[in-house]
């Protein structure tokens, strides 16, 4: 990844490190982003404590990613890929269980709304030969078990050949929401550090 960032905005200042022990000094940012990562943290209390200890005083935060506990998403991975959804409710928290989170942490103004709804509609056919059900394109494919992710596979060809039989063309859905949970870092997170 950044070895791509560097090629694709080579005048970046790009660090590598890890969530839960950011390499920088207390009070040193105005804003932290955690976009579509909060999910593979393997201590998520530990990273947002690091996001409070790098921001400022009336800094603030934003965490942005699938809430596939709302029931709202429908999603051709959940549909044909077996367990992806199950596996993405045991991965992904809730947004009260992030607002939950940042408010232990001392954090205020807790808030979730809806940042963006992703709608689309792909013929199977145009997304296999893509590569858009590559085992490497999402992490919910990613972490299926080779013969999870072949039984998946394996559905959609034959749901694209039964259709193609039928001369029709099976769609492949996705209407899936992201949503952003916000909040700053006040005088009650100062209290809790001191």
């Amino acid at each position: 990844m950044l070895t791509h960032a560097r090629i694709n905005a080579p005048s970046a200042n790009l660090v590598h490190g890890l969530a839960e022990r950011l390499p920088f000094a207390e009070d040193t940012f105005d804003r932290v982003f955690c976009i579509n990562a909060f999910h593979h943290f393997s201590d998520r209390a530990g990273f947002l404590g690091e996001a409070g200890r790098v921001l400022r005083h009336g800094g603030s935060m934003l965490i942005v990613g699938l809430d596939p506990h709302t029931g709202l998403d429908r999603w051709f991975l959940y549909e044909y890929f077996e367990g992806t959804l199950a596996i993405d409710k045991s991965r992904f928290p809730s947004s009260r269980e992030i607002r939950h989170a940042l408010r232990a942490t001392g954090f205020q103004d807790c808030r979730t709304f809806e940042a963006e709804h992703l709608e689309g509609l792909v013929p199977a056919e145009q997304a296999l030969a893509a590569g858009r059900l590559s085992k490497t394109t999402t992490s919910q494919l990613g972490v299926l078990t080779d013969t999870e992710y072949g039984r998946g596979l394996t559905r959609v060809h034959e749901e694209a050949a039964r259709a193609r039989a039928r001369g029709e063309t099976l769609v492949l859905t996705s209407d899936l929401r992201l949503f952003a949970t916000v909040a700053s870092k006040g005088e009650k997170y100062r209290r809790r550090r001191r």
